[in-house]
């Protein structure tokens, strides 16, 4: 059922605030010709544009738009997504969202993600509406003679311009249903005013009903109602076969009612005619391409149209026709049966039986789809439809239905259909041929019997006969004279066969067995001439017209799992569902043939939209096929891992039997001989052209396997990648179990290949960099997803985010320290390694270079998204306060005006405490920089290591490339004319990068992660921001512990200053630096003599040398000369 009953009359009747993507070609727009139907083949063709981009549209609806409850929209989207009643106070919603900053920024978010969809569901409701005002004038203009030669009482009696009046009315209606039922009016209202609130070009008519023309509506009715306007009666002939004859009319009428509601309700006379000529014995119809409609249930409002079809829907009735479709259905399962057995149809036997075989598919196709329209599954609607239920109810109780019955009448069908339309179409291209050379072979016979009756010829029993010498020479030259293009051919080539069986007889020609077997020859070749200037492209036509399948568009995926189940049980069967297929195809040219006739440039458009849907559904139905060989490769690779033992290099005589193991073995050749007949099955199915896309089942099944692939390798990383935060010691646990997963099937798709005919190794490394690539920008996309700067949030997207996450988490700074002698994360109280080189090298043998570079990437984002918290801290909570500013400017010229600090000891910890509520934060943000940054550093390691075991060629290959690209790079530099810069290449630059961040040839610490703009004070800020924590930062060596307890990372802690630093320029980490020298020397100045008389240096002191020594090092400077030699000099 496809209308609720609230909204038929009203919706259909007098809605049109709905909406294609081309412009609208009115009368008036320089198309004014003297036919006015002329305008209405571009309203056909644009219309049956508008409802293919309606269905494309309706698909990328977003999920905010469609969920009812605030509770499960996404990220409280509610508050920002209204409905028309977002009119009734308008200004108080814009107001309320400018005062609430989480507001703007859901809002912000929501035009950012969806502007482009909003805009494409505009445009298509917009061009609905369009076309009804369209309609509306055009109608108007053939009433008040604009058209000279048309007006709207001559276009109802033509015979095209009647079809194409009658479509425009119907296909308007059908766009109203189809709107309503893949987009509510809650829906529709919610994108209407997004759009209304995104953009100044709104336009407010939209909201406005267009009511239709009550003459040309009642018009278009009673032309339905009375005439056939396809003249579709000519392929049925007999009457029991009206109703299948009339159903698209029918569904026209039903559509067109709507607009008339009048009828429905209260003209029964008019009803009564309309039920007992099209709707006798059906109550389920196809509205259009697989929308269909309950009668029953439709119809319940309307007093005339439901007391009308009471008679249809009467019990006796329903149990009568119903009988006798199972009746029916049980002969035409034989014949069709008995007709697709081998050998039985051929030429002679199609030609000499043409009508029965047609009549036979008449028979097939009306009873498949009274069956397949009345069997299909009830709307919620018409299930709680008494009439409904009860007619449907007693239809499958009567009537005996088993699906399997019409899966099996289905597929007997189409491969009836195809066979014979494939000997129509090759009859067709043949025939003048073969007419021609059954013609030039009758006159040979004809003349070698003119011969043997010349007595020239030595024959036994043969005398000679001058008469009938004559007589067949005569005979010879009228079959010569015969021209296939001729309608007395026909008569001329009957007249022949008949005159050559009474000469047969009259002159007793039997008793000579050449004669007796000429002349026989003779009337075959001629009756094969016969039947040959018989065969017509009517045949194709008729076939064409009763083979229709555009209602199960639809229905047909309640048979998608009857499909596969068959597959399964016999892989074979693909080659044959391939007829379903196009059978199924031949749909496409219901919404194609008026975009055709109209010269729409939108034809490849809506052919590729409808080709797609359809390939899509064979590759749903093939799908299965992939699926049951992974299945049976998982079992083979677990025996094989699990159960088969390996066999040593020398074996025993009496170890033989344990190590047969011939059971298991046995299992192990079964299931890859099922392997090979289910490939073997879907490479049977001939490459097949579906609408304007061609099928290569081979190029459907390796997709399946690589969607199978896809699905079971994600759903194993899912599955695996999960950690437990309480505890630090799973993680390489884990890993190892991915390890021997991911190995496993990468074992399945080396095994699978030989059988399959496939590259298995191509295949998962593709697909292994198309699914971390995936997940990479879907874990990016949430990082990058706020508009505010904030510190990386703890939710992971996937498995990437998890590892990235569990790495920083075991790695966290607060409880580890990091040894750069082990290269390890220790723990801080034990002292034991929690996570060090073999943690990356699980990483790398269980995921790959893929998993490592993904993660590498994750981190990347990341310390982005930290970076602009960082710095958004520091514009925004400091340097926007001018008292702060001040105090800076002070402090910064108290520094710059003298080489030594008196009293350094207190002085610059009174400098730091004046900014002592930011300063935890700032703090926090440049450990988990740095921490992040020697993550990235021991990737990058393991990285190099692995491509040099693994790719040692490819390895020197892009180094050696590199090198030359900095050559070239610095001589442009030196001078720019003679020398190009390699970013004039394109892509070069990119590419090349991404490859040396694959093979781990890259300094994090040298990176730039965002751009960011010059701040006043920043390296005086950050020199406070490390002189604050000095006395906690620890520098262990050889493994040792922090001497400190709740001290900093040193190595961490200086890493993340020297990021910061490293995204501005150079003046500014030379500043910081300059600062540092300078409290380094006011430092040892002020304590030179108790340094001296003790021997020993305070540990601020080593750890100011220690942490400049560092920074010094990462930034690649020599800054250790700004600091007194005497320092340098100490031990």
């Amino acid at each position: 059922m496809i209308l609720n009953n609230d909204c038929k009359v009203t919706f259909l009747s007098e809605l049109a605030s709905c909406l294609i993507l081309v412009p609208w070609l009115r009368p008036g727009s320089g198309l004014d010709k003297p036919a006015g139907f002329l305008h209405l083949h571009f309203f056909m063709g644009a219309l049956k544009n508008i409802r293919s981009e309606l269905l494309r549209v309706k698909e990328t609806i977003p999920e905010e738009f469609k969920t009812v409850s605030k509770k499960r929209q996404p990220q409280s989207f509610a508050d920002v997504i209204f409905d028309f009643s977002y009119f009734k106070n308008a200004d108080d919603i814009e107001k309320k969202l400018e005062n609430n900053s989480r507001l703007q920024e859901l809002d912000a978010l929501l035009r950012e993600r969806h502007t482009d969809t909003l805009q494409s569901c505009y445009v298509v409701l917009e061009e609905i509406h369009k076309y009804a005002i369209d309609l509306n004038q055009l109608v108007a203009d053939l009433e008040g003679g604009k058209f000279l030669q048309q007006s709207l009482e001559s276009m109802m009696t033509g015979n095209e311009s009647k079809q194409l009046m009658c479509e425009a009315l119907y296909l308007y209606g059908v766009m109203l249903i189809v709107c309503e039922t893949h987009i509510p009016g809650s829906v529709r209202e919610k994108l209407l005013v997004s759009c209304y609130r995104s953009t100044s070009h709104f336009h407010e008519d939209l909201f406005m009903r267009v009511p239709l023309n009550d003459d040309y509506v009642e018009q278009v009715l009673d032309c339905l109602r009375t005439d056939d306007i396809y003249h579709q009666v000519v392929a049925y002939p007999l009457p029991q076969h009206r109703s299948a004859a009339l159903a698209t009319q029918a569904a026209m009428l039903y559509v067109c009612l709507y607009f008339c509601p009048t009828v429905l309700h209260n003209q029964v006379p008019k009803m009564r005619e309309i039920v007992d000529k099209y709707f006798p014995d059906n109550w389920v119809i196809n509205v259009y391409m697989g929308l269909t409609a309950n009668l029953a249930e439709a119809w319940e409002p309307y007093k005339a149209a439901i007391a009308a079809l009471s008679n249809t829907l009467d019990s006796s009735n329903l149990r009568d026709y119903s009988s006798r479709r199972h009746e029916k259905l049980k002969k035409i399962l034989h014949q069709s049966k008995q007709m697709l057995l081998e050998g039985y149809l051929n030429e002679e036997f199609v030609l000499s039986h043409v009508t029965n075989v047609i009549a036979l598919l008449r028979e097939c196709n009306i009873t498949l789809r009274w069956y397949m329209l009345h069997s299909a599954g009830l709307s919620p609607a018409a299930d709680s439809n008494k009439r409904s239920k009860h007619a449907q109810d007693l239809m499958m109780q009567d009537s005996k239905f088993n699906a399997k019955d019409i899966f099996q009448l289905l597929l007997n069908t189409s491969q009836l259909e195809l066979k014979i339309k494939e000997f129509f179409k090759q009859l067709l291209k043949e025939k003048s041929v073969k007419w021609t050379a059954h013609r030039l072979e009758s006159q040979e016979r004809l003349q070698e019997l003119s011969d043997l009756f010349s007595g020239t010829k030595a024959l036994p029993k043969v005398n000679k006969n001058e008469s009938l010498q004559n007589w067949f020479a005569e005979t010879a030259s009228t079959v010569e004279s015969l021209d296939i293009e001729e309608k007395t051919s026909k008569n001329k080539i009957f007249n022949l066969v008949q005159a050559l069986e009474e000469v047969q007889v009259f002159h007793q020609l039997d008793s000579t067995v050449e004669v007796r077997q000429c002349l026989e020859d003779t009337r075959n070749l001629l009756k094969r001439m016969l039947r040959l200037s018989t065969v017509k492209e009517e045949w194709l036509i008729a076939l064409q017209i009763i083979g229709d399948f555009n209602y199960a568009w639809v229905i047909i995926g309640s048979y998608t799992a009857m499909m596969q189940n068959g597959i399964k049980e016999d892989p074979l069967l693909v080659g044959r569902l391939r007829s379903i297929f196009i059978k199924l195809s031949s749909a496409m040219e219901t919404p194609l043939i008026r975009i055709n006739e109209s010269g729409s440039q939108d034809l490849l458009q809506v052919s590729q939209f409808y080709s797609g849907l359809l390939v899509a559904y064979v590759g749903r139905v093939l799908h299965v096929i992939p699926q049951m060989t992974f299945t049976l490769m998982a079992r083979i690779i677990d025996l094989q891992t699990n159960t088969l033992v390996e066999l040593p290099t020398r074996l025993d005589k009496d170890a033989l039997k344990t190590y047969a193991q011939l059971s298991t073995r046995y299992e192990v050749a079964k299931l890859t001989n099922s392997v090979s007949e289910f490939a073997e099955g879907i490479l049977t199915m001939k490459s097949t052209l579906m609408g304007i896309l061609r099928v290569d089942p081979k190029k459907i099944f390796e997709e399946g396997i690589r969607r199978e692939l896809v699905t079971h390798v994600a759903d194993t990383l899912d599955q695996i990648l999960v950690f437990n935060p309480k505890s630090k010691g799973d993680l390489e646990s884990k890993l190892n179990s991915l390890g021997k997963a991911m190995d496993g099937y990468q074992r399945s798709l080396g095994y699978m290949q030989d059988y399959v005919r496939m590259n298995g190794v191509q295949i998962w490394q593709e697909e292994m960099s198309k699914l971390f690539a995936y997940s990479l920008e879907q874990e990016c996309a949430e990082i990058n997803s706020s508009f505010s700067p904030k510190t990386v949030s703890p939710n992971s997207v996937n498995f990437i985010g998890r590892l990235t996450r569990e790495l920083i988490r075991v790695s966290d700074p607060k409880t580890t320290f990091y040894s750069g002698d082990k290269d390890a994360w220790c723990d801080s109280k034990t002292k034991a390694e929690v996570m060090n080189s073999k943690t990356f090298l699980a990483i790398f043998n269980s995921i790959g270079v893929w998993g490592l570079s993904s993660v590498d990437k994750v981190l990347g984002h990341m310390i982005a998204a930290e970076l602009n918290f960082f710095l958004h801290n520091v514009y925004n909570e400091l340097l926007q306060d001018r008292t702060n500013l001040e105090l800076f400017g002070k402090i910064s010229k108290t520094l710059y005006s003298s080489e030594l600090i008196v009293n350094p000891m207190s002085a610059y910890p009174q400098l730091a405490m004046r900014l002592q509520k930011t300063m935890p934060n700032l703090t926090e943000s440049a450990l988990k920089i740095g921490q992040m940054q020697m993550i990235k550093k021991s990737i990058s390691c393991q990285l190099k290591i692995s491509i040099h075991y693994n790719a040692q060629q490819l390895n020197n290959v892009l180094k050696a490339f590199n090198d030359c690209l900095l050559t070239e790079i610095k001589a442009h530099y030196v001078d720019p004319r003679r020398a190009a810069h390699p970013k004039e290449n394109g892509d070069l630059l990119p590419e090349l990068t991404t490859y040396l961040e694959w093979i781990g040839e890259t300094e994090p610490a040298l990176k730039i992660y965002t751009a960011s703009r010059s701040i006043p004070y920043l390296s005086l800020l950050m020199f406070l921001l490390t002189i604050s924590q000095i006395n906690k930062i620890n520098f262990p060596k050889n493994g040792d512990s922090p001497s400190v307890s709740g001290g900093i990372d040193g190595s961490i802690f200086t890493l993340g200053v020297h990021t910061v630093l490293h995204h501005f320029h150079s003046n500014v980490y030379e500043q910081f630096s300059n600062y540092f020298s300078q409290a380094i020397n006011s430092y040892f100045s002020a304590n030179l003599q108790n340094n001296l008389k003790t021997g020993s240096i305070p540990q601020d002191i080593t750890n100011c040398v220690a942490f400049l020594d560092k920074i010094c090092l990462l930034n690649g400077s020599e800054q250790k000369t700004a600091i007194s030699e005497v320092i340098l000099s100490q031990p």
